[in-house]
């Protein structure tokens, strides 16, 4: 497939009952591939990493899960391709809830910040489901109408556990709101994702 791919994840939970240990912080990450074969050699070296950890066929790498070893491993391998990040992170109104989805408004800064011109856009999800068909309808409009028509060519659900590239988007996500939240390791991960260009927004939902 040509043209450029991008794989969305998030970290964090989009509830706003704090009191109830909801996250205080919500980041929506983009990973940008303007190189469909770049793309392609990314998640056979996912998979190669896999089998050189001596994981199961069936492992899929979560950034939240994993223990410092396997991280290391993972942005050590996959920061050596050539692709951009672009990440937001949503700090929760402790009186009101934002107005919007932060799943949606994180998606459509993200891909404002990325300029995205007729990409495929794929979303972590179960594919099938009623409530990703109705997730794939509310990001293609949010995302035409602040980055107009050609941003998107089209949007998908896909299973993560599939599809190595959206780990890439988890642990990205995973990286920023350890980082933000100024938790052991998180700028160690971000200074090995240093050779990859970025942008980041915070600010309040």
């Amino acid at each position: 497939m040509g043209g450029t791919l991008a794989f969305l994840d998030e970290s964090g939970d989009p509830s706003y009952d704090l009191a109830a240990g909801a996250s205080s912080l919500f980041v929506v990450a983009l990973v940008v591939f303007t190189d469909a074969a770049e793309a392609a050699r990314c998640s056979e070296r996912i998979l190669r990493l896999r089998r050189e950890l001596g994981k199961s066929e069936r492992y899929e790498f979560h950034f939240r899960d994993n223990a410092h070893p396997d991280r290391i491993a993972f942005l050590d391998a996959v920061r050596r391709f050539d692709f951009t990040y672009h990440a937001a992170a949503f700090e929760k109104d402790r009186i009101r809830p934002a107005d919007h989805s932060l799943l949606i408004s994180g998606c459509t800064r993200v891909c404002e910040a990325a300029q995205l011109q007729r990409a495929l856009l794929v979303i972590d999800g179960q594919p099938g489901r009623r409530r990703n068909r109705q997730l794939i309808t509310a990001v293609r409009n949010s995302v035409v109408a602040a980055c107009g028509r050609s941003a998107v060519d089209g949007v998908q659900v896909q299973d993560s556990a599939r599809t190595p590239l959206l780990q890439v988007a988890d642990y990205i996500a995973g990286v920023v709101n350890r980082e933000a939240l100024g938790r052991p390791g998180g700028s160690e991960y971000r200074e090995i994702l240093k050779p990859r260009g970025c942008t980041y927004w915070r600010g309040q939902a």
